[in-house]
């Protein structure tokens, strides 16, 4: 990819909602990062997990603009509260 592309390139967002996932959070990041899309910004909003998940998370913590791990309103609540905090 050339400089030029990469500029008009678009932000992009992706939230990862998540509660107890820890068994499948690492491949979803790393699908994500390994992409190396050059402004990508990742959101994950999480339930509140109390299993690996959150262990897991934290060796990608410099991947993502934000995490959030505390009970919400499900699925789709978590969805809508990291694409309002999007900025892409």
């Amino acid at each position: 990819m050339t400089s030029a592309q990469t500029r008009t390139l678009p932000r992009l967002s992706v939230v990862i909602p998540s509660y107890n996932q820890g068994k499948f959070i690492e491949r979803t990041i790393k699908s994500i990062i390994d992409q190396n899309y050059p402004d990508l910004e990742i959101i994950l909003m999480d339930g509140g997990s109390t299993d690996e998940t959150m262990q897991i998370v934290e060796k990608y913590r410099s991947h993502f603009a934000h995490i959030q791990s505390e009970p919400d309103g499900g699925q789709t609540a978590a969805i809508a509260s990291g694409f309002d905090r999007a900025t892409g």
